[in-house]
């Protein structure tokens, strides 16, 4: 059963402004990570009355709250994904700048047997895949 962002927003007692409601909604009903540039631009075309200043206040606020994840798919921007999503990486365009979700490829056991030995906790792996999509080539 997938839980509803603004569903787990109220059970931990946040506010539901428009603004974040808007932002939220924006942001999953995306089948990828989007920046905050495009959350902007997306909110301006459906006469979304809010700013710059809102969306990254709230960008900030959903993270921290555990509903978004951030994700470094480009250097200097940052996209942003449902933190509720099974764990999963990237494959992006170089081309076009498509991004895919794709299943973990990292197999978990072989890390811990690598880094448990160092007396290192691994607790999270980040993994993006950057080439040219079928469209491109």
């Amino acid at each position: 059963m997938q839980v509803e962002p603004i569903a787990l927003l109220r059970k931990k007692n946040a506010r539901i402004t428009r603004a974040r409601s808007a932002i939220v909604n924006t942001i999953f009903s995306e089948d990828k990570p989007i920046s905050a540039p495009r959350i902007l631009v997306k909110l301006q075309k459906e006469s979304a009355s809010v700013n710059k200043t809102t969306v990254y206040r709230e960008l900030s606020f959903l993270v921290k709250s555990d509903i978004l994840r951030e994700v470094f798919l480009r250097p200097n921007i940052i996209h942003y994904e449902s933190a509720l999503l099974p764990h999963h990486h990237h494959l992006v365009c170089n081309n076009c700048g498509k991004i895919e979700g794709v299943d973990c490829v990292v197999d978990e056991a072989k890390l811990l047997l690598k880094t448990k030995p160092r007396g290192f906790k691994l607790e999270n792996h980040k993994f993006e895949m950057y080439g040219t999509c079928v469209n491109c080539q």
